[in-house]
């Protein structure tokens, strides 16, 4: 089950293109797929990405076939589920989760 947390203070044009990508990603990795956290704006930046996205486990093509999922300015980050440092750091940046299941962090 997914948890939804939607910033409606970001720009309109950025969320649906977020909204698109995770649609995709969704198609295309099922249940692999944990987690979904996008940054304020497409101009914001952590670790040269703007959209974190958590797979239960990376596995050989995971990167390249997230990157070719990724519509105009999103610029994924990719990362197994047990990288809690990444989503806190894409957290205090102001990212907001937009899908995925709770992952807890100390």
């Amino acid at each position: 089950m997914y948890s939804v947390a939607v910033n409606l203070r970001s720009p309109r044009e950025w969320r649906l293109k977020v909204q698109k990508f995770i649609s995709r990603l969704e198609d295309s990795f099922k249940d692999r797929l944990v987690s979904v956290i996008a940054l304020p704006s497409p101009e914001d930046s952590l670790y040269d990405s703007n959209v974190l996205v958590m797979l239960d486990k990376l596995k050989q093509g995971d990167l390249r076939e997230v990157a070719s999922l990724a519509p105009d300015e999103v610029s994924p980050l990719v990362v197994p589920k047990e990288d809690r440092e990444a989503v806190e750091a894409f957290f205090l940046r102001g990212g907001t989760r937009v899908a995925g299941s709770e992952v807890k962090i100390r």
